[in-house]
């Protein structure tokens, strides 16, 4: 109550208490509005719904804050490896053997061009479709070419669209799956993939001088997409096949 003649306020040791639990629910993000529909005369089950119901939005929040993340630090890596590689003469052609773990990705496949115009209706499909499905994406863009590499027609492909994902999501969906373990020849191509031909060519031709078998469709991995620069000539990919070593009859 108000005191009449000092005009000063006095609570209950109760109402002491109810301000305790105000402020604590102000620090649990809980709006003003939210807190008068508490009433403290109402039975417990209705609050613990109300609680029950701010924990799951809270948990909806983490999963999209920790799915930003992703994107943010997908982005990092590939602005960083511009930054790192921006004034050193790396040179078309040169491959690297690398023994690559199990990489999880989402997918989605579809026979298609290779032009501009196809690739961002398909890519637009591709994203939505993760995003309606919460798939927590943590690396490059991935184009695997289900065709030959000795007969890539660019106006009807065999394409699969990929995000390489986070190694907790459920791989019996059926859009992901993992790309097996093992030895990857690779090399990076500077410019659009259209003009990548003497790339493959070389690429080819070293499995084949170093007694190497293909044993895998030909991964496009987006380093620096198109988004990032300002013509296509200034896109790097780096491209990669399985290998295994052959064996000849003595």
């Amino acid at each position: 109550h108000i005191d009449s003649k000092s005009k000063r306020r006095y609570y209950t040791k109760i109402q002491f208490y109810h301000v305790f639990m105000i402020k604590q629910l102000k620090e649990l993000n809980f709006s003003l509005n939210e807190i008068k529909s508490i009433s403290f005369d109402d039975a417990f089950y209705q609050i613990i719904e109300l609680f029950k119901k701010r924990k799951a939005e809270n948990e909806n929040e983490i999963k999209q804050l920790e799915k930003a993340n992703g994107h943010l630090e997908s982005w990092i890596k590939t602005l960083s490896w511009f930054e790192i590689n921006d004034n050193q003469n790396l040179q078309e052609g040169i491959i690297q053997l690398k023994n690559l773990p199990s990489r999880k990705i989402a997918f989605y496949r579809t026979r298609t061009s290779f032009d501009y115009e196809n690739l961002f209706q398909n890519t637009m499909y591709f994203q939505k479709m993760l995003k309606q499905n919460n798939v927590a994406e943590r690396d490059w863009y991935l184009f695997i070419f289900h065709d030959s590499m000795n007969d890539l027609n660019l106006n009807d492909l065999d394409l699969e669209f990929a995000r390489i994902v986070c190694n907790e999501t459920d791989e019996n969906l059926s859009y992901i799956r993992n790309l097996p373990k093992g030895e990857y020849a690779s090399t990076i191509h500077f410019g659009s993939f259209s003009l990548s031909k003497p790339t493959l060519s070389n690429l080819k031709n070293w499995c084949d001088e170093n007694d190497f078998e293909i044993v895998s469709p030909l991964i496009g991995i987006y380093i620096i997409p198109l988004g990032w620069v300002k013509s296509s000539d200034q896109m790097v990919i780096e491209l990669q096949v399985q290998v295994k070593k052959k064996y000849h009859d003595i």
